[in-house]
C-alpha cells in the first residue's frame, strides 16, 4: 500500500516579529496571503518556505529580493527594543491525505542584545499538534516560550530537539521529502528561491530563463570543496608562510648583504693582519739571517787577520831569529835549523797533498749529485704531467658536478706545486659530500618507495570508499524503504483506528504507537507496539463491562424498586390514607408512646376545614400549620406531659398539650373538630390548641401574641416568624383531602410502575447491545495492522547497515594506513629536504645516482693524483736533500780550501824559513850577512816593518771583534724581534683563523670544517698563509671605498631596520667576539682590529649564528616552495583532475536527467493556446587560452578515471590550471573584494559552463528558439504560459527525485503582477494541475477563481506600520468565499 501524499496543513508563528501566536491554516494545501505593503505578507512567507525547509538562515535567503540588509535577529528584538532578549518559534505542520497522520517541524530562535543569536530545531513525529495538543509556550495567560531544554522536555520520545541546521536539513529531507542525497534536496530549494522571486512575471523574458533555471542548479557543496579548500588553504598557509618566510628571509638577506661586506672586510683585514705579521716576521727571519752571515763573514775576516798575524808573529820570529843568528853567524846552528825545516817542510807538504785529495773527493762528490739532481728533476717533470693528466680527467668527469671544492684542489697543486700538499682536508670534504649525496640516494628512494606505497593505498582508500558509498547508497533506499514501511503501517493504523467504532483511539496512544513505530527494529516484539492498542482494548472492554455492570446493576435497582412500587400500591389499596414521613427517631418515639399506653394522636387527624373556607384559605393554612410543625405534632394530655418529658435516648418529636394561652383572634372559627366517639374532653383539648393559635392578618399582628398564623399564610412561632408556599396544596387535615390524596398517590404509584418496567425493559436491550460491542471490539483489535513487511524491510535493512559498517569499518582501518603512509611520507619528504637541502643538486633520485657516479670516478682520479702527487713531492724533497747536500758538499769544499790555503801559507813560511836558512848557509862574506841583517833590520823596525803590520792587524782584529760584538748584540735583538714578530705572527694567525673558521664569508672558500686550531697553527702554517694570500686575492678590490668602520655603521642601520621583520628569531648583537685574543703573554693585538661584532638569533629554541639562520631561513624557502610545488601537483592531480571532477561529472549527469524530465513534463502538458515549449542545456566556449570548451571537458570528465589516457588527464589538469591562474590573478587584484577561494568556487561553478535556450512550437508550426523579441510578439496568455510552464516544470521534475508522498510545496511573491486576470486563472489552474501546494502573496489577488477548487485565504492589516497584524480569514469553495 503507497502511503498518500503529505500536504500543507498549518503554518504558526509564536511571539515572532510582530505576532504573538498565530496560525494560518492552509485548504488542501494551498494558500493566499493578500494586504498592502508593510502588511507582513511577505514577512510570514519567507518564515516557512524555505526557512523551514532547511533551517538557513542566511538574510539573502529570507528576502525574497536578496538582500543581506535584514537579519533574523532583527524580526525579534528591533533597534528600539526595550526588551533585553526574546525568544520565538515558527513552526510548520504536514498532514497525510486522508488520513489524521501528523508531522510538524520548527524552529526556536532566541535574540538577546549584544549577544550571538541562538537557534534550535525539532520536529514532532508521533502526531501532537502544536497548539491542541503540545504547546510551544508555558502558561496559558502570559504565554512564555518555551526553552530549548524546556522544548527539548516536552517533545520527549515523540520527536526531537536539533542543534545542528545542517542535521536538522537532512532529517526535514529524510522525514518529508526523502531524496537520495542533500545536495539533490538543496537543489529544489534553490529552485523554490528562484521560483519565489518578487514580481517575477514583470521582469521576466526568456534571456533570463539562463540564470533562474542555472541557479537552481545544485554547485558543488563545501563537502565537495573541501578537498580543494583543504589544499588551496594548506597551499595558501604554506604560501603564507612561505612569503614571511621569504620576507624573513629577505630582510635576513638584506642584512646578510651589509653582514657579508663586513665579514669580508674584517676577514680581509685580519688576513692583511696575518700577511703582514707573517711578512714582518720573514723580514726579521732575513734579517736574522743577514746578520748572521755578516757576523760569520767578520769573524772569518777575523779568523784570517788572526792568521795574517800569526804569519807576521811568525815572520817576526823568524826575522828576528835570522836577525840574531846573522848577529851570531852560527853555520851549524844554520844547518840544524835547515834540517828541522826540511823535515817541517815535508810533513806539511804531505798534509797539504791529503787535504787536496780530499777537496777532489769532495769536487767529485759535488758533480754526482749535480747529476743525481738533474735526474730527479726529470722524473718530478714526468710526473707532474701525470698529475696534469688527472686535473684533464677530473675536470672533464666533473664539469656538470656540483661538488665546487675539486676546482680549488687543482688551482692549489698548480700554485705551488712543488710543496706537499694536505689533502686530508679535500679528503674530508669529498667524503663529507659523498656521505651527503648517499644519504640522499638513500632518502629519495625510500621516498619513492614510500609514495609508491601511499599511491597503492591511496587507490585501495578509493576501492574502500567507492564500496561504502554503494553500500551507503543501498542503506539509505532500505532506510527509504524502512521509512516508507513504517509510513505505511503508521497510516494503516491511523486508517484502523478512523475506521473503528470502539478501538478508534485518542491522540496519546496514537502518538505513542507512532513514537513505537519509529523506533521499531527488526528485533523489537511487535506486541510492544501492540500493547497500546490492547490496553486501549481492554480499556475499552471495561467501559462496556462496567457499562453493562452498571446496567445490571440499574436493571437490579429498578426490579427492586417495582416491587417497593408494587408494595406502596399495595398499602395505598389497603390503607384509608397516606400517612406523613417521619424520622426514624420520630418513628420510634411513636412506637414507645404506644407501648407506655400514652394517648396520642396526631394533630391534622383531630380536625377538618371548616366548610366555608375556601380552597386558597385551607391551603395556606395546612402549609402554614405544617412549616410551623404543629401539622403533625402529636396531641396529648396534659396529664402525660412530665412521662413525656422524662424519656430519655434516641427518640424525639413535637407535642401540642391542651394547657396553651389562649388568644382572642385564634384558629377556632376556622376548624372543626373530628373524633370517633363525642369525647367532649378531647374536643375541648382540641379546641384549647386551636384558641392558642392566633389568627390575624400580618400588617395588624399583636406584638404579644407569641404564635400565630397570618391570613396570606404568614406565621410566628415565639421569635420565628415564615412564610409559605403558594404552591402547596391541602392533603392531609380532613378525610376527604386524605382520600383525595391517596387517590392520586395511588394514580402516581401506577404510572411509575409502568415508567420502572419500560426502564427494566430498555436496561435489558441494553445489557444485549454491551455484549454485542465486546464481540464487535475484539473483531477490531483482532484487524490490527501486521508488521510483516516492516519485519522484511528492516531485516534487510540491517543486514545492508552491517554491510555498510564493515565498510566503514574497512576505511576507516585503510585510513589509518594511508595516513600512516602519510605521515611516513611527510616525514621522509622532511629528511629529504634536511638532507637534500645542504647540496644544490636537483632533488630527484638520478641527479642524484649522476652525481654519485662522478664522485666515484673524481675519487678515483683524486687517489692517484694523491698518489702521483705524493710520488712528485718525494722527489722533490729528494732534489731538496740533493740541494742541501751540495750545499753541503761545496761548504765542506770551501773550508777544504781555506785549511788548504793555510796549509800552504805555512808551508810558504816553512819554505821561506828554509830558503833564509838556506841563503844563510850560502853567505860567506859580511856584505852578504849585512845586507840580510840590515834586511831583517828593516822588517823589523816598527814604523814600516813587521811591527807596524802587526799593530794594524790587531787595529783591524780589534776592529773586527768590536764589529762581532756589535753584529751579535744586533743579531740577538734581531733574534729577539724575530720571536716577538713570531708571537705576533702566531696571534694574527690565531686571529685570522678563528675569524676564517666562522665560515662567515662565503667567496668560493669552504670553512676548515672539523680541523683544529693546532693542525691550522703547526701542522699546516704554510696551507693557512696561502689560504690568507688567497682571501686577500680574492677579496682585495671587492669592498671599494668602504672601510671596515663605515660597513659597521651600515650593518648596525641595516640591523635596526629590518630586526623588526625577523623579530621571532631574536636576533641579538654580540659586540665583544674574540676580545679574548686581544692579549697574551707575547703579543698585544690592537683590540679594535681583533674584537668584531657577531649576529646571534634563535631557530627553534636553539641558538645559532646568522649566517646559519640566513642559509636555514633558505633551506626553508626551498622546503616550503618544493612543498607548495608537491601540493599543487596534488591539487591539480587528484583533487581537481580526479574527485572534484568526479563530483561534476556527477552533477552533470543529474542536471541532464532533469531537463530531460522538465521536456517530457512539457511535451505532456495541455495548454489553452496550444503552445508547446522545451529546453536545451547547451555547453559553451572556452573563454580563455588553455581552458577546454565544455563540450570537450564535459566528454573528458564522463570518462570513466582508470581507462582515462594520460594525455587526457594531462588536459584537465591543465584546464584546471589555467583556471586557477585565471583566479589567482583575479583575487590579486585590488578592486577585487572576493576570495581566491570564493574565485575558485564560481570557477569551478558547472552551472557556468552550460546555458539554458528555451524553445516553443506553436500547433501546425515548427520548432523555434525563444528568443526576448519573439517573446515579446506573444499574447498575455502566451507570455505568462512561457514563462511559468518551464519553471513549474523545473519544480515538479525535481519533486520527482522525492519520494511519491513527499509535498509539493513552492512561494511566490508578488505572484503573477503583471499578468491580467483571465491568464492568472490559468495559472491557478496550473497550479492545480500539478497538484502543487503553495504559499503565495499578493497586494491585490483574492484567488477566488472557479480554476481552484479550494483556497485559505488571509487579509494582513498593520496600519501606519503598527506593531500588530490583524488577519482576517476568508474560505474560498470554488463558488464563493465567506469570511471566517
Amino acid at each position: 500500500m503507497r502511503n498518500s501524499r503529505w500536504v500543507g496543513s498549518r503554518i504558526g508563528l509564536v511571539d515572532f516579529w510582530y505576532y504573538g501566536d498565530q496560525e494560518y491554516e492552509f485548504l488542501d494545501g494551498r494558500m493566499l496571503l493578500r494586504g498592502a505593503n508593510g502588511s507582513g505578507k511577505s514577512v510570514t512567507m519567507q518564515s516557512f518556505v524555505p526557512l523551514l525547509l532547511d533551517g538557513n538562515m542566511r538574510p539573502e535567503r529570507l528576502d525574497p529580493f536578496g538582500s543581506k540588509a535584514r537579519k533574523m535577529e532583527n524580526y525579534l528584538l528591533e533597534e528600539d527594543d526595550t526588551r533585553q532578549e526574546r525568544t520565538g518559534y515558527l513552526y510548520m505542520e504536514f498532514k497525510r491525505e486522508g488520513s489524521e497522520t501528523y508531522l510538524t517541524f520548527g524552529m526556536g530562535i532566541r535574540a538577546r542584545k549584544g549577544k550571538k543569536l541562538e537557534t534550535w530545531y525539532f520536529y514532532i513525529q508521533d502526531g501532537r499538534r502544536v497548539g491542541k495538543d503540545f504547546w510551544l509556550y508555558k502558561g496559558r495567560s502570559e504565554k512564555l516560550a518555551l526553552t530549548k531544554t524546556e522544548l527539548r522536555n516536552r517533545i520527549g520520545e515523540g520527536g526531537s530537539v536539533i542543534d545542528s541546521q545542517g542535521e536538522y536539513e537532512s532529517r526535514v529531507n529524510d522525514l518529508l521529502f526523502g531524496f537520495e542525497t542533500v545536495e539533490e534536496y538543496r537543489e529544489l530549494l534553490a529552485l523554490l528561491i528562484q521560483l519565489r522571486t518578487p514580481k517575477l512575471s514583470k521582469d521576466f523574458k526568456p534571456s533570463i530563463i539562463n540564470e533562474i533555471l542555472s541557479r537552481s542548479l545544485q554547485t558543488l557543496s563545501e563537502d565537495d570543496l573541501r578537498p580543494m579548500s583543504e589544499a588551496i588553504e594548506n597551499m595558501d598557509s604554506i604560501e603564507t608562510n612561505l612569503r614571511t618566510l621569504e620576507e624573513s628571509a629577505k630582510a635576513a638577506a638584506d642584512i646578510h648583504k651589509v653582514y657579508e661586506k663586513y665579514n669580508r672586510a674584517v676577514l680581509l683585514e685580519k688576513a692583511e693582519c696575518y700577511l703582514d705579521a707573517e711578512q714582518a716576521y720573514r723580514k726579521k727571519e732575513k734579517e736574522t739571517e743577514l746578520l748572521q752571515r755578516t757576523q760569520a763573514k767578520a769573524e772569518q775576516d777575523l779568523a784570517e787577520e788572526t792568521a795574517h798575524y800569526q804569519v807576521l808573529e811568525t815572520e817576526l820570529q823568524v826575522v828576528e831569529q835570522e836577525y840574531h843568528s846573522l848577529q851570531e853567524s852560527d853555520a851549524a846552528k844554520l844547518k840544524e835549523q835547515e834540517e828541522k825545516l826540511l823535515l817541517e817542510e815535508a810533513e806539511q807538504s804531505r798534509l797539504l797533498e791529503q787535504k787536496e785529495q780530499k777537496t777532489d773527493s769532495k769536487r767529485e762528490e759535488l758533480r754526482d749529485k749535480e747529476i743525481q739532481l738533474k735526474s730527479l728533476q726529470g722524473e718530478a717533470e714526468q710526473l707532474w704531467g701525470e698529475i696534469e693528466g688527472c686535473f684533464a680527467a677530473i675536470e672533464e668527469e666533473m664539469e656538470e658536478s656540483y661538488f665546487p671544492d675539486w676546482k680549488f684542489v687543482i688551482e692549489d697543486l698548480q700554485k705551488e706545486r712543488e710543496k706537499a700538499y694536505d689533502f686530508s682536508f679535500p679528503e674530508g670534504l669529498l667524503k663529507e659530500y659523498r656521505k651527503r649525496i648517499r644519504s640522499g640516494m638513500e632518502m629519495l628512494k625510500r621516498e619513492g618507495e614510500l609514495k609508491k606505497q601511499y599511491g597503492d593505498a591511496l587507490q585501495e582508500m578509493d576501492l574502500r570508499k567507492e564500496n561504502r558509498d554503494a553500500r551507503e547508497k543501498e542503506w539509505l533506499q532500505y532506510e527509504g524503504m524502512v521509512r516508507e514501511q513504517k509510513g505505511e503501517l503508521t497510516e494503516a493504523i491511523h486508517l484502523w483506528s478512523s475506521q473503528n467504532c470502539w478501538l478508534c483511539l485518542d491522540a496519546p496512544p496514537l502518538q505513542q504507537i507512532d513514537r513505537q513505530v519509529e523506533a521499531f527494529q527488526y528485533e523489537d516484539d511487535y506486541s510492544d507496539i501492540r500493547e497500546a492498542a490492547d490496553a486501549a482494548r481492554l480499556e475499552t472492554r471495561q467501559k462496556i463491562l462496567d457499562g453493562r455492570a452498571g446496567l445490571e446493576r440499574e436493571l437490579k435497582l429498578e426490579e427492586e424498586e417495582k416491587k417497593r412500587i408494587i408494595w406502596e400500591i399495595l398499602n395505598l389499596e389497603a390503607s384509608k390514607e397516606v400517612k406523613l414521613e417521619h424520622a426514624k427517631e420520630v418513628r420510634q418515639n411513636r412506637e414507645l408512646l404506644k407501648q407506655l399506653h400514652i394517648p396520642a394522636k396526631p394533630f391534622y387527624q383531630a380536625i377538618d376545614f371548616d366548610p366555608a373556607l375556601t380552597d386558597e384559605q385551607r391551603n395556606r393554612l395546612e402549609a402554614s400549620l405544617a412549616q410551623m410543625g404543629v401539622l403533625d405534632a402529636l396531641l396529648v394530655p396534659a396529664d402525660y406531659r412530665e412521662r413525656i418529658m422524662e424519656i430519655e435516648g434516641s427518640v424525639c418529636d413535637k407535642y401540642l398539650f391542651a394547657d396553651a394561652k389562649q388568644l382572642q383572634d385564634n384558629l377556632m372559627d376556622l376548624f372543626t373538630v373530628e373524633h370517633e366517639e363525642d369525647d367532649i374532653l378531647f374536643t375541648m383539648q382540641v379546641q384549647n390548641i386551636l384558641s392558642g393559635i392566633g389568627y390575624e392578618k400580618a400588617d395588624t399582628a399583636q406584638d404579644t401574641a407569641s404564635t400565630w398564623i397570618a391570613k396570606n399564610g404568614y406565621y410566628k412561632i415565639g421569635i420565628l416568624e415564615g412564610t409559605v408556599s403558594s404552591l402547596y396544596t391541602a392533603k392531609y387535615i380532613g378525610a376527604a383531602a386524605r382520600e383525595r390524596h391517596r387517590q392520586e398517590c395511588l394514580a402516581e404509584q401506577k404510572q411509575e410502575l409502568q415508567q420502572t418496567e419500560d426502564r427494566i425493559a430498555g436496561l435489558t436491550a441494553a445489557i444485549q447491545e454491551k455484549n454485542l460491542h465486546l464481540e464487535e471490539l475484539q473483531r477490531e483489535f483482532d484487524a490490527f495492522p501486521r508488521v510483516d513487511d516492516l519485519k522484511v524491510a528492516l531485516r534487510e535493512a540491517n543486514r545492508v547497515k552491517h554491510l555498510l559498517e564493515q565498510a566503514e569499518t574497512d576505511v576507516k582501518k585503510q585510513l589509518t594506513i594511508l595516513q600512516g603512509w602519510e605521515q611516513q611520507l611527510k616525514e621522509i619528504q622532511i629528511q629529504v629536504q634536511e638532507i637534500c637541502g645542504k647540496t644544490e643538486l636537483p632533488q630527484r633520485l638520478d641527479a642524484y645516482q649522476q652525481e654519485w657516479d662522478s664522485l666515484e670516478e673524481y675519487q678515483e682520479q683524486f687517489q692517484a693524483m694523491k698518489e702521483l702527487h705524493g710520488q712528485y713531492c718525494s722527489r722533490w724533497m729528494l732534489i731538496d736533500t740533493r740541494n742541501e747536500q751540495m750545499e753541503g758538499l761545496s761548504l765542506d769544499l770551501d773550508d777544504l780550501m781555506s785549511e788548504q790555503l793555510r796549509m800552504k801559507r805555512q808551508l810558504q813560511a816553512c819554505q821561506a824559513s828554509l830558503q833564509s836558512i838556506r841563503e844563510q848557509l850560502q853567505l860567506t862574506d859580511y856584505e852578504s850577512i849585512r845586507e840580510r841583517l840590515e834586511h831583517c833590520r828593516r822588517r823589523l823596525n816598527t814604523l814600516d816593518g813587521i811591527p807596524k803590520e802587526k799593530e794594524r792587524s790587531i787595529e783591524r782584529r780589534s776592529k773586527l771583534e768590536k764589529e762581532i760584538e756589535y753584529k751579535a748584540e744586533r743579531l740577538r735583538e734581531g733574534r729577539q724581534d724575530m720571536q716577538q714578530a713570531d708571537a705576533l705572527r702566531r696571534q694574527w694567525q690565531t686571529v685570522f683563523s678563528r675569524e676564517y673558521e666562522l665560515g662567515y664569508v662565503a667567496c668560493c672558500l669552504e670553512p676548515l670544517q672539523n680541523t683544529s686550531l693546532d693542525k691550522i697553527q703547526n701542522t699546516i702554517p704554510d696551507n693557512l698563509q696561502n689560504l690568507a694570500a688567497r682571501v686577500q686575492s680574492l677579496l682585495h678590490g671587492q669592498l671599494g671605498s668602504k672601510t671596515r668602520f663605515s660597513l659597521l655603521s651600515d650593518l648596525q642601520n641595516a640591523y635596526h631596520e629590518k630586526r623588526g621583520m625577523l623579530s621571532e628569531y631574536q636576533l641579538i648583537i654580540q659586540n665583544n667576539l674574540f676580545e679574548e685574543l686581544t692579549h697574551s703573554d707575547s703579543a698585544h693585538l690592537p683590540s679594535e682590529r681583533v674584537i668584531r661584532i657577531d649576529i646571534k638569533a634563535k631557530y627553534r629554541g636553539a641558538d645559532l649564528p646568522f649566517l646559519k639562520l640566513v642559509s636555514q631561513l633558505h633551506a626553508d624557502v626551498d622546503t616550503l616552495s618544493s612543498l607548495l610545488s608537491e601540493k599543487d601537483r596534488e591539487l591539480f592531480e587528484d583533487i581537481l583532475s580526479n574527485t572534484i571532477s568526479k563530483k561534476i561529472r556527477a552533477k552533470i549527469h543529474e542536471s541532464n536527467r532533469w531537463v530531460e524530465a522538465m521536456n517530457r513534463m512539457m511535451e505532456s502538458m495541455e495548454t489553452s493556446s496550444g503552445l508547446t515549449l522545451s529546453l536545451k542545456w547547451q555547453p559553451k566556449k572556452a573563454d580563455q587560452e588553455g581552458q577546454l570548451d565544455t563540450k570537450e571537458l564535459v566528454a573528458l570528465l564522463q570518462t570513466d578515471a582508470e581507462i582515462m589516457r594520460q594525455e587526457d588527464i594531462d588536459k584537465i589538469s591543465g584546464h584546471f590550471r589555467s583556471c586557477i591562474r585565471e583566479a589567482r590573478k583575479l583575487s590579486r587584484e585590488e578592486s577585487n573584494l572576493q576570495s581566491f577561494h570564493v574565485i575558485m568556487k564560481e570557477i569551478l561553478d558547472y552551472r557556468k559552463w552550460f546555458e539554458f535556450q528555451l524553445y516553443f512550437q506553436k500547433a501546425g508550426e515548427k520548432k523555434k528558439e525563444l528568443t526576448d523579441r519573439m517573446f515579446f510578439t506573444f499574447s498575455g496568455g502566451e507570455k505568462a504560459m512561457s514563462m511559468y510552464v518551464p519553471l513549474f516544470s523545473a519544480v515538479v521534475a525535481k519533486y520527482k527525485g522525492a519520494n511519491l508522498d513527499a509535498p509539493r510545496i513552492i512561494s511566490l511573491d508578488e505572484a503573477f503582477a503583471g499578468v491580467d486576470e483571465t491568464n492568472i486563472k490559468d495559472m491557478f489552474r496550473l497550479m492545480v494541475q500539478l497538484e502543487l501546494n503553495f504559499i503565495i502573496n499578493s497586494q491585490v489577488l483574492w484567488g477566488d477563481y472557479g480554476t481552484v477548487p479550494k483556497l485559505a485565504i488571509y487579509h494582513l492589516i498593520r496600519p501606519q506600520n503598527a506593531k500588530c497584524v490583524t488577519v482576517l480569514k476568508y474560505i474560498w469553495n470554488g463558488k464563493g468565499k465567506e469570511l471566517q
